[in-house]
Parts: C-alpha cells; sequence; structure tokens
C-alpha cells in the first residue's frame, strides 16, 4: 500500500495523531492511529490519552502518555490496538 503525505491537519484535536500536533507530516497510518483512539474509547469509555484539560491530552498524545488499557481488553484486539496507538 503506497503511502501518501498529508500536509494538513483538519478534525478534533484530541483525535488528532501526534504529527498533526507537532506539524509534522501525516500519512495513512495517521489516520490508524486516530481509528484505535475511537476503538480503545467505544471499548473502555475513556480516551486513551485523557487529562483534566484538552490541553493536557494534547501534551499527552504528543508525549505517547496513555492510561493503562485495562484488563479486560486481552488477547489480539489489545494486541491490535497497541500497535495501532504506537503503543508496542
Amino acid at each position: 500500500m503506497a503511502s501518501k503525505l498529508y500536509l494538513k491537519a483538519v478534525g478534533t484535536k484530541i483525535y488528532s495523531p501526534p504529527e498533526a500536533h507537532l506539524l509534522d507530516k501525516m500519512t495513512m497510518e495517521s489516520d490508524v492511529w486516530a481509528v484505535g483512539v475511537i476503538a480503545i474509547e467505544m471499548i473502555t469509555g475513556q480516551h486513551p490519552f485523557e487529562g483534566r484539560t484538552q490541553e493536557i491530552t494534547i501534551s499527552n498524545i504528543k508525549n505517547n502518555k496513555y492510561c493503562k488499557i485495562p484488563d479486560y481488553v486481552e488477547g489480539e484486539l489489545k494486541t491490535m490496538i497497541m500497535k495501532m496507538l504506537n503503543m508496542v
């Protein structure tokens, strides 16, 4: 699969990948990251990089500082989500 680069970030800031906040070029992996955020949020009810404020959440995203994934998320699902969010 070819990897296209996107020059402009759009969308909700707390669903934007680190490279969007760091003004770096985004690729298809950037979209995969956003889907990973949505997936874990659907499963746990919590944003994986959640902070007390939007600014803290964005800082957590930039620094890959994520909340622990609950133990009930396990096996291939946990592995897939961790890979999507670059946690491994």
